[in-house]
């Protein structure tokens, strides 16, 4: 069974990761990377990136996904985040983007895009500080100096 590529449009920093190594400069000579907060190379980046997220801005920590209501609790504090990890690239060894929106075009269902619409939520949204916050959180400092729109692929 295969995938079906995708396009994808998102406004945010491309950290890297996967087989192309990280576009972070606290990185270890090993190219491992080097946070306070994240201790094991094969424990899941991704993951415990957004546990901290959850935990630092939204004020969640639950673990018991199999209470009632959690998903819901769940999706309601990733919306008060409002940035996520946005994969691409190669399926195996993904490279991951920080990002505030994202796009995405099938290979049979194109997108239409308004950029001045696109521009203006950027702005009324905050996504330069969200991505900030985000950032700052997670000790993170990308090689790409500000956010920008990535055109991205994966599939």
């Amino acid at each position: 069974m295969g995938h079906s590529p995708h396009g994808m449009l998102a406004y945010g920093y491309d950290l890297g990761g996967g087989e192309a190594g990280w576009n972070i400069g606290n990185t270890q000579e090993s190219g491992r990377l080097d946070l306070s907060w994240h201790f094991d190379e094969y424990d899941d980046f991704v993951e415990h990136a957004e546990k901290r997220l959850l935990e630092r801005i939204a004020g969640f920590a639950e673990t018991d996904w199999t209470a009632a209501g959690y998903r819901q609790r769940r999706d309601a504090a990733q919306d008060l985040v409002g940035v996520e990890f946005t994969a691409h690239g190669d399926i195996q060894e993904p490279s991951y983007a920080l990002t505030a929106h994202v796009t995405i075009a099938s290979w049979e269902h194109p997108e239409h895009l308004r950029p001045a619409d696109l521009e203006q939520r950027r702005c009324t949204e905050n996504w330069d500080e969200r991505l900030a916050t985000a950032l700052n959180i997670l000790e993170l400092t990308p090689t790409q100096q500000h956010p920008a729109w990535l055109l991205m692929t994966s599939g």
